[in-house]
């Protein structure tokens, strides 16, 4: 299930590039907020988001973020579980504001979108960047570990979720990668914002679209959508 929440804020204000952590804790409350104990599991924490985006790319570039030329943004929330979704929804419909990046901003609206019909071919685009620590996108065997981290992330997604081991795999066609550096909690990380086409196992990719690409997806990692083919 995915669903984009629009937000409104002011414009003029600088919305900080590390802000993904806060959003996973506001996003955390809001899910929590009808029943405190629904993400006491793994299973119920495989889900992802975007970074917050702003709506035509009305924005200005400085030294501490992005300032706002419009007050309409938004970000993508994406799991495999009806319930989790759900409740972020109602959540989000009884808070009404979440706070991050040094914004304040009112939850406008709420909607379920679409989801894209995945195949055992695809090509991909990140929406927030995957989480991959070990390689710079300049070494020469990034594809190789980067294959081999993602794919056995997924099949680990699958045995959480399904009770059984998977005897399948991936394989990734990087395209296009950046690396950038994200703050956690005080921590960076390094992670690959990419174009990549990925072939082999629908169950698995089809995890990854929905679940993210990658660990700590929960924090703002690895969601991705299916990019334009020309």
């Amino acid at each position: 299930m995915r669903i984009k929440v629009s937000l409104y804020a002011r414009r003029g204000e600088v919305l900080d590039y590390n802000h993904c952590y806060e959003l996973a804790r506001e996003i955390r409350r809001a899910i929590k907020t009808v029943d405190p104990e629904i993400l006491s599991d793994e299973a119920s924490r495989l889900y992802t988001f975007s970074r917050i985006m702003v709506k035509n790319r009305s924005f200005e570039l400085c030294r501490d973020g992005m300032k706002l030329l419009t007050s309409q943004l938004y970000f993508f929330f994406s799991s495999l579980s009806k319930n989790i979704c759900d409740s972020l929804i109602d959540g989000f419909v009884e808070l009404r504001r979440l706070n991050a990046g040094g914004i304040s901003f009112e939850v406008s609206k709420i909607e379920v979108i679409k989801e894209s019909k995945i195949t055992g071919n695809e090509k991909l685009v990140t929406l927030s960047p995957i989480n991959f620590r070990d390689r710079s996108c300049e070494d020469a065997d990034f594809e190789e570990k980067f294959t081999e981290k993602l794919t056995k992330e997924l099949i680990r997604r699958y045995t959480i979720i399904y009770g059984s081991n998977f005897d399948g795999d991936v394989r990734f066609k990087v395209l296009k990668c950046k690396s950038v550096a994200i703050r956690v909690g005080g921590k960076k990380y390094r992670a690959h914002l990419m174009v990549f086409n990925a072939h082999g196992s629908k169950k698995l990719i089809e995890i990854g679209y929905k679940s993210g690409f990658g660990t700590m997806t929960d924090c703002g990692f690895g969601m991705v959508k299916k990019a334009k083919r020309i």
